[in-house]
């Protein structure tokens, strides 16, 4: 199994200009690009859950903190899931701090936006017929409404 990754990203320049950070890189590419959109969110609203079986997404957030879950789609096949085991995977990404969260195939995935106004840029290796084929959905609430809290550190 393949499992979601995050790949830091470059900043060539941050200074009283502003910055710079590179999002794709042909050299560097985790997959073929063939789409990107954006997604505007609103705080604490629940984008979740959807999968495909062939479909590499890449996120990055340009603006905002979003949290991420990707489970697994071999999960449902458990007949007694728990939410602490190895088929779940969170990930918080920043504008702080530039970074591709690489979704491979065979995994749902789903975002809440942390604070207001966050974005998310999506890179996709299907385009927009092809991913409408390999959709898979399910409710954002089906492995429970626990993973998607913020715990207190």
């Amino acid at each position: 199994m393949t499992e979601p990754y995050v790949i830091d990203l470059p900043s060539f320049v941050n200074d009283d200009r502003g910055g710079l950070d590179q999002l794709f890189d042909e050299k560097e590419k985790p997959f073929t690009l063939k789409r990107v959109y954006r997604i505007q969110l609103l705080k604490d609203i629940i984008r979740a859950f959807h999968g495909h079986r062939a479909e590499f997404k890449g996120l990055y957030v340009p603006h905002g903190i979003v949290k991420f879950i990707a489970i697994d789609m071999a999960y449902d096949s458990l007949a007694k899931p728990t939410v602490d085991n190895s088929y779940i995977f969170s990930y918080v990404l920043s504008q702080k701090k530039p970074q591709l969260l690489v979704i491979p195939p065979n995994f749902y995935n789903g975002f809440k936006a942390l604070v207001d106004d966050s974005e998310v840029i999506c890179f996709s290796s299907s385009s927009l017929e092809e991913s409408k084929e390999d959709d898979f959905r399910v409710a954002w609430d089906k492995f429970g409404e626990d993973i998607w809290k913020v715990n207190p550190r």
